[in-house]
């Protein structure tokens, strides 16, 4: 899995190389950084991703988990903040909200969220089984449940 790991790191850094405005490869990035456990530079990837993109509720959902587990406590909360406050606006994904309060180490909440998005049928929700920042739930009789709802083929 290492080797994968970093191959998939080396294949998306070159990507960039070709198009350094590419917002999805930042972003993916970013995500695989914070995979293999390197916090800081999926930040500096997930931000990039959003000077390129705008402060989406994905990206920064993403983020906000990135410093969480950084230890950035602070910082991920003004992200929940800012996501709350564009909620007032614009619909921001329960399922993003989930990937915040699981960094957050709120897993009360990110399966509120995920319960949330399983019956707004929100489009990610279909990767809740095979996402990997989801991992840490996996465990849990609240997600082996949800995921039997979600009726996934075997």
């Amino acid at each position: 899995m290492v080797v994968e790991i970093l191959t998939v790191i080396s294949q998306y850094q070159e990507s960039i190389e070709l198009d350094s405005t590419d917002a999805v490869a930042h972003w993916n990035l970013g995500e695989v950084y914070e995979l293999k456990g390197m916090p800081e530079a999926a930040i500096k990837e997930l931000q990039k991703a959003i000077a390129i993109a705008g402060r989406t509720s994905g990206l920064l959902a993403l983020l906000g988990h990135a410093y969480a587990a950084s230890g950035k406590q602070g910082e991920a909360q003004k992200i929940l903040g800012e996501l709350n406050k564009m909620s007032e606006q614009a619909y921001v994904s329960p399922y993003d909200l989930a990937i915040l309060y699981l960094g957050l180490g709120d897993k009360d909440r990110a399966f509120e969220q995920l319960t949330k998005a399983y019956e707004d049928r929100t489009g990610w929700i279909i990767y809740l089984n095979v996402e990997p920042i989801f991992d840490p739930l996996r465990s849990d009789p609240r997600f082996v449940e949800l995921v039997s709802r979600m009726k996934f083929p075997r």
